[in-house]
Parts: C-alpha cells; sequence; structure tokens
C-alpha cells in the first residue's frame, strides 16, 4: 500500500512519470526478452562511504569493460500485457 501510495503521489501531484515497478519489469523480462531493449554495460556499485555509497553507476560511454547487461528501454504495451495476465492468473486462483 505505501509503495502505490507514494507512486501515485509521484504521478498524479508532483507530475513524475516514475510508476515503475522495477521488479515487477526484471521479472517480465526475465518471463518475455521483448519487454526491455538493452545493451552491454559495465555497472557497479558505489562503496567509497560518501553521501552516493551504494549507489548503482553504469559506464555511459561505454569505455570500461561491460560485466552486465542493462535495460534501457521498455515496451510499454507489452509489459502491460504480461503485467495484467499476471493479475488475473492470481485473482483466479484465490
Amino acid at each position: 500500500k505505501e509503495l502505490f501510495t507514494y507512486s501515485r503521489h509521484n504521478a498524479f501531484v508532483k507530475g513524475q512519470d516514475s510508476n515503475i515497478i522495477h521488479d515487477a519489469i526484471a521479472v517480465a523480462w526475465a518471463m518475455d526478452g521483448a519487454v526491455c531493449g538493452g545493451e552491454e554495460r559495465h555497472v557497479r556499485v558505489r562503496d567509497d562511504a560518501g553521501d552516493r555509497d551504494g549507489e548503482t553507476v553504469a559506464d555511459p560511454a561505454g569505455v570500461a569493460p561491460a560485466n552486465t547487461w542493462v535495460a534501457m528501454t521498455t515496451d510499454t504495451a507489452r509489459y502491460k500485457g504480461l503485467l495484467l495476465q499476471m493479475c488475473r492468473y492470481y485473482r483466479e486462483i484465490e
């Protein structure tokens, strides 16, 4: 409930389009690789004990050797379809 309230506040009160549920997109991508488009990038987690400690940082220029795949785009219609399919499935098994 708290996530929904936060998400709705950002979308409707603050005017930000930040209603992406990242874990659900990761699961949808695992189910259907066409949900996201992306590329290989070097990604690391900051551990310098500064204010940004724990932040995930991707090499935007692609200079460092790639160590993971990073989603850059989402097929919104495909994602919504999978999400709705999942919600219907769980509603029916209750």
